[in-house]
């Protein structure tokens, strides 16, 4: 793969400043697959400035034959038993280096999945943002993305959890303090090194904030471009979970740990600017313009449809509980918080659209992707919102509102959506889709603990 030898050269020596300066002795090198695992190889520093920065890396690409757990999925015609899992080539983008200064000694990079004849891989979710932005690119906009992702912290170690089988887990505080600040300050040695050491390592993160059941947090990333901050939430959640590790806790982005918890979102704050510095969403002498109307007209009519990229597990639709602050149905309102879209107008620059249907389980490239996409689908479409709704949950029940109840729906929606077909692709749709119907497979073949506990020594 051709590389330009100027850009190499620049971002060669700001990675050997940054090595020097935080005693980089490794890197990470990495592309995400479609359930957003980071995968790839750790590399000592010398080989990845002699090679790979230059020359990438190789993975087998059975990287995107295999689920979350490494379970291998039968149907993918990208690869498969037949075509013998060959290599895909690992490309760093040498513009993600940065330290991950929770781990000693450590960096980290992502990387671009590319075929060996030079082309991107299709069905990479990297390579599918990109493409999204790009399209958004052609309007002459860009968008700018503020990332908020809820986790849970469980005074727990990753073994501990395993033999509890995952119930029962200890949190780090009783009760539920939204907002408490006298709960958050006794937690300041393990919340506090976590906010230093992600922007330490590049990741600028603005409030944090306890959420709505023990030990859950709301950790958000500052505003940028759609890229960097689907490439920061993967730094971002190593980091939490590694320095969870280092003082004994386990964290989770489960988006339902528990049934008597709140559900763990990710909350995506969008708006659109053109290339003279002007938020595109406001104009006309209205709160939104006529592309802001349109945007979000677009990502109401493809919510049902694109609802997998934003709950992609079995698990992701146990968060869609009314009066819960999840997103039950493809509605929006001002300032609102029981829509699938809550539109903020606070100022000309602060317009935005809040998406509120993913959880923190989903993958922030094709979460990212299907929103923009969305939106661009009905400004192309030329599409009118409805009027606003008020309690959103109070409505009637409305196929045109409905959202899919489980990952079986919601897979069944994307598959039949030519909306995805033409804006993220037929081979990356086919491909996301034969991944969930393994997913939903898996679910339906497992017997769980409710089960065991309903008819063990009843039926």
């Amino acid at each position: 793969m051709q590389r330009d030898d100027k850009v190499l050269a620049e971002q060669s020596a700001r990675i050997e400043q940054i090595a020097r300066d935080h005693s980089i002795d490794h890197v990470r090198v990495g592309g995400v697959d479609i359930d957003g695992v980071w995968r790839g190889k750790r590399v000592a520093l010398e080989a990845f400035l002699a090679t790979t920065a230059a020359a990438g890396t190789h993975l087998c690409n059975a990287v995107f034959a295999v689920n979350m757990v490494d379970e291998l999925i039968d149907g993918l015609a990208y690869t498969n038993l037949d075509t013998g899992f060959p290599n895909v080539h690992l490309v760093p983008d040498l513009a993600t280096f940065a330290p991950l200064v929770w781990r000693t000694g450590a960096a980290g990079v992502l990387a671009d999945f590319v075929e060996p004849d030079g082309t991107p891989t299709a069905v990479a979710p990297r390579q599918v943002l990109r493409e999204v932005v790009d399209r958004l690119a052609g309007h002459g906009w860009r968008a700018r993305i503020g990332y908020e992702l809820e986790f849970y912290l469980f005074a727990e170690t990753p073994s501990s959890a395993r033999e509890k089988d995952y119930t029962g887990l200890r949190p780090l505080y009783p009760g539920t303090r939204t907002y408490s600040l006298t709960e958050i300050g006794p937690l300041e040695d393990v919340l506090g090194e976590i906010t230093r050491k992600l922007a330490a390592s590049g990741i600028p993160v603005g409030d944090l904030s306890t959420e709505f059941s023990p030990s859950q947090f709301e950790l958000n990333l500052d505003a940028a471009d759609p890229m960097t901050v689907a490439d920061q939430v993967i730094f971002y959640k190593a980091g939490v979970r590694e320095i969870a590790q280092a003082h004994g806790l386990v964290a989770t982005f489960m988006a339902k740990p528990d049934a008597e918890c709140s559900g763990s979102s990710a909350h995506v704050h969008q708006s659109l600017w053109a290339t003279d510095g002007a938020n595109v969403l406001v104009g006309d002498g209205q709160p939104l313009s006529a592309v802001g109307r349109a945007f979000l007209a677009g990502q109401l009519a493809t919510m049902a449809e694109f609802t997998a990229f934003s709950r992609p597990t079995v698990n992701s639709y146990k968060r869609a509980v009314p009066y819960s602050f999840a997103a039950t149905t493809a509605t929006w309102g001002w300032d609102n918080r029981t829509t699938g879209l809550r539109v903020i107008d606070e100022s000309q620059a602060g317009t935005r659209i809040e998406h509120r249907l993913a959880g923190a389980d989903a993958n922030p490239y094709l979460v990212l992707a299907a929103h923009l996409a969305g939106g661009l689908h009905g400004v192309q479409a030329d599409l009118e919102p409805p009027p606003p709704t008020g309690n959103a949950y109070g409505l009637p029940a409305d196929p045109s509102t409905a959202l899919p109840a489980d990952l079986a729906e919601a897979t069944e929606r994307l598959d039949a959506s030519k909306v995805a077909r033409e804006l993220l692709g037929e081979a990356f749709v086919d491909h996301f889709v034969t991944t969930r119907r393994h997913e939903v497979a898996m679910a339906r073949a497992a017997v769980t603990d409710w089960e065991r506990r309903r008819y063990f020594d009843v039926v």
